[in-house]
């Protein structure tokens, strides 16, 4: 689905750095507003022959080093984002997902307005795109790399502390080693 937004072709500004966002938020897996308002080129380093960003999460105040992906290098050479709120993202990546006709239901819960004019989060099957958010990218980035790369790895750069926290964050169980143990135990014995 990343790839179905990264090939669209638009020459909206607001669409071409909400795509930007996007690829950074899925690569990086940071939280929204870390990209949206601190990530510079100050936040790019050099450590030995390798690109990375170096930032101070918000949410727990933590440092991150976070390794500057291909994508990630395409954005940083082409040109970063430029600042843009949250909310005016959030709007922009469903009408990305929506051009991208991102359109499998998904089971999730968005607020409605009832007939008392009052909103409540109501759960039901809607086009994926509906849902899609900067948030998006955090789990994205957790989950795509989930049994690629040793998981202290990934806590790392997500800034996650307890594995059983993150394992909640991207719905998998505490026992799942075990299939990850022995797929890598088999590709051992390869």
């Amino acid at each position: 689905e990343i790839r179905d937004i990264q090939e669209l072709e638009f020459e909206s500004e607001a669409l071409i750095t909400s795509r930007k966002c996007l690829i950074l938020l899925c690569y990086t897996g940071q939280r929204g507003d870390a990209l949206t308002n601190r990530l510079t080129y100050d936040s790019f380093t050099t450590r030995g022959n390798t690109l990375v960003i170096e930032m101070k999460q918000k949410k727990g105040n933590k440092s991150v080093v976070i390794p500057v992906l291909p994508p990630v290098r395409e954005i940083y050479d082409t040109g970063l984002p430029y600042k843009i709120s949250t909310q005016k993202l959030n709007k922009n990546l469903k009408k990305l997902g929506q051009l991208a006709e991102i359109n499998t239901l998904t089971m999730g819960k968005l607020l409605e307005k009832n007939s008392d004019d009052e909103y409540r989060k109501v759960k039901k099957e809607r086009p994926k795109w509906e849902y899609l958010s900067t948030h998006i990218g955090r789990r994205s980035f957790a989950t795509n790399h989930y049994g690629k790369i040793p998981t202290p790895i990934i806590m790392n750069v997500t800034g996650h502390t307890k594995e059983e926290t993150f394992l909640k964050y991207i719905n998998k169980s505490s026992d799942t080693h075990v299939d990850l143990f022995l797929d890598y135990y088999a590709r051992m014995a390869e």
